[in-house]
């Protein structure tokens, strides 16, 4: 997939996509003009980085709602907030079968969420799902 693809594909303007990613603007302009040519791995990075754009403000400047995209955006922030903290677990010697550990507990908690994750029928679901991964994300920042 292109630049130019991915950037249609979710609705986005050069310069939205430019402050989403980080990319500069010009790079990304001279990317649609076939100046240049990302590297075979840049278009999945900035996916990633559109989608956990999406995931951390509610998915709120999507155009139209799509449960089963949404319940996608949702599992790639629960995969980056569980990879976040299973490093610093690893880095304070703390481990996974401490179960009477709360972060443990609540790193479970995600991977409970994740695995039933479309199983989710409604937008008003979601929600719920999305706000209790926003209270363990939390919960873990402390």
């Amino acid at each position: 997939m292109t630049i130019k693809e991915l950037r249609e594909r979710y609705n986005l303007t050069q310069s939205r996509m430019s402050e989403i990613t980080g990319v500069p603007l010009r790079t990304i302009e001279n990317w649609d003009e076939g100046i240049r040519k990302p590297a075979v791995y840049i278009p999945d990075l900035i996916e990633a980085k559109i989608k956990l754009y999406i995931a951390e403000n509610g998915g709120t400047y999507m155009t139209d709602f799509n449960i089963n995209k949404e319940c996608a955006i949702l599992s790639e922030y629960i995969n980056a907030v569980q990879g976040r903290y299973l490093r610093y677990l690893r880095k304070e010697g703390i481990h996974l079968n401490d179960k009477t550990n709360p972060h443990v507990a609540a790193i479970f908690e995600l991977q409970d969420i994740n695995n039933n994750i479309y199983k989710i029928k409604n937008e008003e679901d979601l929600k719920k799902a999305d706000e209790r991964v926003r209270e363990i994300r939390a919960f873990l920042k402390e």
